[in-house]
C-alpha cells in the first residue's frame, strides 16, 4: 500500500482560494442594522437599539467573520498549515449548516490534505445536502465528494489484490456483525463486497448485533439473501412464536422489535437453509416451544436452558 497519498489527485495547494465564491466584504446589511439602532436610540426606543445593535453585530459574526476566516484557511494551506486551514474552516460553519459552499469546500480540502478522506468525505456530503443544487459552487461540492469516493475505493481494491481471499474471509470472519456492517458504509467498494458478495456476511444473523433504532435493522434485513443463513440468534422468543409453559400454550406478539423482525423476515422471505434457530430466553424443564411455521421446529435452540425441540 502506498506510504503517502498524493492529494494531487484530488485538491491542489490554492484551491481553496479559487473555489472561493465570496471574495469581497459586504458590509450593507450590516451598516443598515447599525443605521437602525443609531435612529432608534435617537428617537428613545432603546429596546429596538438593542435588537438592531445586536443584529448588526450577528451579521459581522455570520458573514463577514465566515469570509475572512475562510480566506485565512485558505492561506493557511499555501503554508501547508492544514490544522489552522481545519479550524477556521470549522468556525466559519460551526453548525455544519452553511448554504454556502465555500467553508465545505475548505474544510473538506485541509482533511484531504491531512489524508483523512472518509472525514472530508463526509464533510462534502453535508455541503451536498445543505447547499442549494443551483448555487454555481454546488457542482463542485458533487464532483469533488465523487473524487474521494472513487479514491477511497482505489485504495481499499489496492489490499484485495495484495492479499488472498482466504485471508481476508479469516479476518472478516473474526470481526462481529456490527463490526461488518459498519466496515461496509466506509466506502462504496466495501459496501458491495461485504453486502453483495461475500456470502459469511449473513451466516449469522444476531439481534444483539443488529443496529438500532427497528427500522435500520429493516433496510440491512431486506438486503439479506435468503440462502445464506445459515444461524439465528434472537433475543427472547415472544414474537409469533407459540410457548407452551407447563401444558397452556401462549402466544405474545412483539413485532416491532429487532427479535420479531429478523423473524417476520426469516419467514417471509423463507430462510429455508438455517441450521441453528436460538433464543436467548429461559424455560423451565417442563417447558417447550415451537414456532408457528413447522418448517424451523427442527433447528430450535434455547440458550441458558439448552433445550432443543424436536419435531
Amino acid at each position: 500500500m502506498p506510504t503517502s497519498f498524493e492529494t494531487q489527485a484530488i485538491v491542489t495547494h490554492g484551491d481553496t482560494h479559487l473555489s472561493l465564491t465570496c471574495r469581497n466584504l459586504d458590509l450593507t446589511t450590516t451598516q443598515e442594522a447599525f443605521d437602525n439602532g443609531n435612529h432608534a436610540y435617537a428617537a428613545d426606543d432603546y429596546t429596538g437599539a438593542i435588537d438592531s445593535y445586536t443584529q448588526a453585530l450577528n451579521i459581522l459574526r455570520a458573514k463577514i467573520a465566515s469570509v475572512i476566516l475562510l480566506h485565512r484557511a485558505a492561506a493557511y494551506e499555501m503554508e501547508h498549515d492544514y490544522t489552522s486551514a481545519l479550524r477556521d474552516g470549522s468556525q466559519a460553519n460551526p453548525n455544519d449548516n452553511s448554504p454556502e459552499p465555500d467553508p465545505y469546500i475548505a474544510k473538506g480540502n485541509a482533511l484531504t490534505f491531512q489524508n483523512n478522506l472518509k472525514s472530508a468525505a463526509l464533510v462534502l456530503k453535508k455541503g451536498i445536502d445543505n447547499v442549494d443544487a443551483t448555487h454555481p459552487g454546488y457542482p463542485r461540492l458533487v464532483k469533488r465528494h465523487k473524487q474521494l469516493l472513487d479514491e477511497m475505493d482505489r485504495r481499499n481494491r489496492w489490499m484485495m489484490n495484495i492479499l488472498p481471499y482466504e485471508v481476508i474471509s479469516r479476518i472478516l470472519a473474526n470481526l462481529s456483525f456490527d463490526d461488518r456492517h459498519r466496515l461496509s458504509q466506509t466506502c462504496c467498494f466495501w459496501r458491495s463486497f461485504m453486502l453483495r458478495e461475500w456470502s459469511p456476511m449473513w451466516s449469522t444473523i444476531d439481534a444483539s448485533e443488529m443496529p438500532t433504532p427497528v427500522h435500520k435493522t429493516d433496510r440491512l434485513l431486506d438486503m439479506v439473501p435468503s440462502d445464506s443463513v445459515k444461524r439465528v440468534k434472537l433475543d427472547s422468543i415472544t414474537e409469533t412464536i407459540f410457548i407452551i409453559v407447563e401444558g397452556n400454550m401462549q402466544r405474545i406478539d412483539s413485532s416491532d422489535t429487532v427479535s420479531g423482525r429478523i423473524l417476520k423476515t426469516m419467514m417471509e422471505q423463507k430462510w429455508n437453509h438455517i441450521e441453528s434457530l436460538a433464543f436467548r430466553y429461559q424455560l423451565s424443564a417442563n417447558s417447550r416451544c415451537y414456532p408457528s411455521y413447522q418448517e424451523y421446529a427442527e433447528v430450535i435452540e434455547v440458550e441458558k436452558s439448552c433445550y432443543t425441540y424436536q419435531s
